[in-house]
């Protein structure tokens, strides 16, 4: 498996996967998609402990390292090992906020796989919406996640 490339992969969950304190979480509360979190975006019980930054950062790092190996799955290492690492860095912050099964399903990943990169960045935009009420939303952090995500993979 290619090596996560940590500082723009770090980088985006410390900008997207902030707490309702505009940082890391401590404890735990629901993500916009009501989802249990705390740290940099890592699901949790609702009755989690407290965390440090450290902890956070330290949980961050696994749970890149899982949407990396879920990369490396869904392409192959070869295919991955041609990307550019502000691609791969674009893919793992992908996978790590929509889950492996969601990328392996994606038209996002076919066009990868079939070598139809121009394509790529408009698939990104595709994945902007929340499901509230049963009711898919446009999210607006989840705009600004893939317009940044469109940048890293130009990069």
């Amino acid at each position: 498996m290619r090596a996560v490339p940590w500082e723009p992969c770090l980088g985006l969950i410390h900008e997207f996967e902030k707490g309702p304190e505009g940082t890391f979480s401590a404890t735990p509360y629901r993500d916009p998609a009501g989802h249990w979190t705390n740290g940099w975006g890592h699901r949790c019980s609702q009755g989690a402990p407290p965390i440090t930054a450290e902890q956070a950062d330290q949980q961050a790092r696994i749970d890149l390292s899982a949407a990396a190996n879920g990369v490396c799955t869904v392409l192959g290492d070869p295919l991955v090992e041609m990307l550019t690492e502000g691609q791969y860095a674009a893919l793992i912050d992908f996978t790590f906020n929509e889950g492996m099964g969601r990328f392996a399903g994606s038209t996002l990943a076919h066009y990868i796989k079939v070598g139809a990169m121009h394509l790529v960045p408009g698939e990104f935009r595709r994945w902007i919406y929340s499901h509230v009420n049963g009711v898919a939303t446009v999210e607006q952090g989840l705009v600004r996640r893939r317009n940044t995500e469109i940048a890293v993979w130009l990069a």
